[in-house]
């Protein structure tokens, strides 16, 4: 080979340098310029998405196609699509797709026709299907919809195997009923809501559960098929949660978004818009007989537990609807002890209580009168705890109204070795668990990863992969001071109350939009979990400057001197915090994170169910209120 000056001549012919850096300088200005197109399309995209009522539910919608498997030749195979293009397909003798029977038309069931099947000839035959479905000569589907909606309002349906109308099934109980209510639904234009109207207001489902005849019930028909009088019904486990909530006025009425887990104590939508996973079904749900949804469940079963009583005590998210209850009986049920009693009742069972409920309730709350929910008193010196050891459970809450420009501080006391893993423990989390494209935004302790063992990070999750990183190695188990500060993009960390941030920098929004879920001790994820103390929780819905962060420190006396959490609240308190949570004033049995502030934004110590004895007088008698099987059960 010979070279001279930039062209190098070989075997294969000349190759100018020249040239090739030229298309290359070519093709990087195009690919700058597409990513420019690409980042201001995004932009616009981004900017349209604001607009009010632009995300709106859509349905998947179907095409005329075929996806095709071809034989090229006697060794060979290929894929072949064609698009509106529908096909009939041979029958698959003992299903051996090699073994293939006559070829079949598109057609109607056989079963389902009083005579030949019509063929379909419109595209491929779906719509056609469809509409044979809900013909009216097909009297089968309006007949299993009518009995279903019966069976949801009297608990068993006018044909008892609601999922069998052929010949193994039952027979209807009132086929003229039947009959006439599947005739009447189709003429109304297959109107549920009059469907359930109709049922709702008939003197049938008006009775009372007691019956007339007791004796003449039990020999002539113990089960009560002919309805002599109402069958009392228990609610369904997502009935049960809602009331639950609607009765404490912590329902959260929101229409559409993202679904949640409903095992989660602030989890406060209707739980229809409860997650749903066949690989791990809600403990809650599947208590009060939620049926596996990988199975067909013709109808549900309905058991009786020592575990549905036992978590109706001891669970935290009926224990906060409790404490929520009888904050509203304070605050809405009247001057007086009766007042309050009779509003319970009117609240969660829809009568007035009975002489004796009045007396029984008199009796238990004049225990306590005078302590009222909810109290947020500052707690002596001599009721104080030593601040929680975090070891991979969390604290959980919602800040009501968090925004983008929010503040984080907190003490700590990591107690982790920092070369024990690659991070050695995330301490805050915003975001949520459900749905897991959510990645949060995180702030912790570096490990061995990246060189950063003992030094403050802040990372916003997965889609950005952004991360900050501090300056200082904190010192092992001993307490620090940090305080993370967001405002937009723009992050400042500052730690021990030093005027000059340990972090600085931008990062893009890790959580998603309006979303109030935090976590202390722990990751979203549970990804690498701190390791240590805590106390002194504070979220405030502003940007807190250095010099406040500052007077704060200085007023709780660390590092150096021993804790004073009496001038460190007076201090944090007047910063107006959206959520104070002390931690130390909480006992060790509560399941509660106490907000200390005026706002009620209560936390929860995952892996504690609380216990009886931190709830007043009246939070006690509202949760026995919500233990009750009047309240379980529709009479």
């Amino acid at each position: 080979m010979e070279s001279k000056g930039a062209v190098v001549i070989g075997k294969a012919g000349a190759f100018d340098a020249e040239a090739a850096t030229s298309r290359i300088a070519t093709a990087r200005k195009e690919l700058a310029d597409a990513k420019q197109r690409v980042a201001e399309a995004s932009a616009a995209i981004a900017e349209l998405k604001k607009t009010p009522g632009f995300v709106v539910p859509v349905a998947d919608a179907l095409t005329e196609e075929q996806v095709r498997v071809e034989e090229i030749d006697k060794t060979r195979m290929k894929i072949v699509y064609y698009p509106n293009k529908p096909r009939d397909l041979n029958i698959f003798v003992r299903g051996a797709a090699h073994h293939m029977g006559p070829l079949v038309r598109r057609r109607f069931l056989q079963v389902f026709s009083p005579e030949k099947p019509r063929y379909f000839g419109q595209g491929s035959g779906r719509l056609e299907l469809a509409r044979a479905i809900a013909a009216r000569e097909n009297p089968l589907t309006a007949r299993v919809m009518v009995n279903r909606v019966w069976m949801q309002h009297f608990g068993v349906g006018l044909v008892d195997t609601p999922s069998d109308f052929g010949g193994t099934g039952s027979l209807p109980s009132h086929p003229e009923l039947l009959d006439d209510l599947t005739v009447r639904f189709v003429d109304a234009g297959w109107s549920l809501k009059w469907l359930h109207r109709e049922i709702v207001l008939s003197a049938t489902y008006q009775q009372s559960t007691r019956p007339t005849d007791v004796e003449a019930g039990r020999t002539k028909d113990p089960d009560n098929r002919l309805l002599s009088h109402f069958n009392r019904r228990r609610l369904d486990a997502e009935a049960f949660r809602d009331a639950l909530l609607a009765s404490s006025g912590l329902l959260d009425k929101t229409v559409g978004g993202p679904s949640g887990d409903a095992d989660d104590a602030e989890f406060r939508r209707r739980s229809i818009y409860a997650a749903v996973s066949r690989h791990k079904l809600s403990d809650m749900l599947q208590t009060f007989d939620f049926p596996d949804p990988a199975i067909h469940c013709a109808r549900r079963a309905e058991t009786t537990t020592p575990l549905q009583q036992m978590f109706v005590l001891n669970s935290p998210f009926v224990r906060r609807q409790a404490i929520a209850l009888a904050e509203r009986l304070l605050e809405q049920g009247g001057s007086t002890q009766e007042e309050r009693v009779d509003f319970a009742h009117r609240v969660l069972f829809g009568r007035e209580p009975t002489a004796v409920e009045l007396r029984i309730a008199g009796a238990f709350l004049s225990r306590d009168e005078q302590a009222p929910a909810g109290a947020t008193a500052d707690i002596p010196a001599a009721e104080m705890h030593e601040a929680p050891k975090f070891e991979g459970a969390r604290v959980r809450g919602r800040v009501k109204g968090l925004g983008d420009t929010y503040t984080v501080e907190l003490w700590l006391r990591n107690t982790l070795a920092y070369n024990a893993r690659p991070v050695t423990g995330y301490f805050f989390s915003r975001g949520l668990e459900q749905p897991a494209n959510d990645h949060g935004e995180h702030v912790g302790i570096g490990g061995s990863y990246k060189n950063a063992p003992g030094r403050l990070i802040v990372y916003n999750g997965a889609r950005h992969r952004q991360t900050l990183t501090g300056k200082t190695v904190l010192a092992l188990n001993q307490w620090q001071h940090v305080a993370f500060v967001r405002e937009g993009e723009s992050i400042r960390v500052h730690l021990n109350g030093r005027i000059e941030p340990e972090v600085r920098g931008t990062a893009a929004r890790g959580y998603k939009p309006g979303v109030d879920q935090v976590f202390i001790g722990g990751r979203l994820d549970n990804f690498a979990n701190f390791q240590g103390q805590m106390q002194e929780v504070a979220i405030y819905n502003r940007a807190l400057a250095p010099e406040e962060i500052s007077k704060h420190v200085v007023a709780s006396g660390l590092p150096g001197k021993a804790h004073v959490h009496k001038t460190y609240a007076s201090a944090v308190l007047g910063s107006r915090p959206a959520a104070y949570w002390p931690l130390l004033t909480d006992k060790p049995s509560s399941g509660e994170a106490r907000d200390a502030g005026s706002h009620g934004n209560h936390g929860q110590y995952e892996g504690r169910a609380g216990g009886a004895e931190t709830l007043t007088a009246w939070q006690r008698y509202a949760h026995a209120l919500l233990s009750s099987n009047e309240f379980l059960y529709v009479d």
